[in-house]
């Protein structure tokens, strides 16, 4: 998914990834955009988020711990979430 804030473009600050309003933010956007899912934790970034801004990502990998219900069956099917606007893959 985009490290930028408004899901488009480059920008974007290690301090937008260091604190847990954004973790929350995503919790209630998994949430809330697929109904049925939900969240047993706080979503958490895959990798150094240092690193990614040295190499300049615009991209992430996030890591869901979810509940085991029929509509996370279901995503884990098709290989899609919705997140952030946007349909995102996924996999077990």
């Amino acid at each position: 998914m985009p490290l930028a804030d408004t899901g488009r473009g480059t920008i974007w600050r290690v301090e937008d990834w260091t604190n847990n309003k954004v973790y929350d933010g995503l919790q209630l956007d998994v949430e809330k955009s697929n109904p049925g899912v939900f969240t047993a934790g706080l979503p958490n970034i895959l990798g150094s988020i240092h690193v990614m801004k040295e190499n300049k990502a615009t991209t992430c990998q996030i890591c869901l711990i979810l509940e085991k219900t029929l509509e996370v069956d279901s995503a884990l099917r098709t290989g899609k979430i919705y997140l952030r606007g946007a349909n995102w893959g996924i996999r077990l």
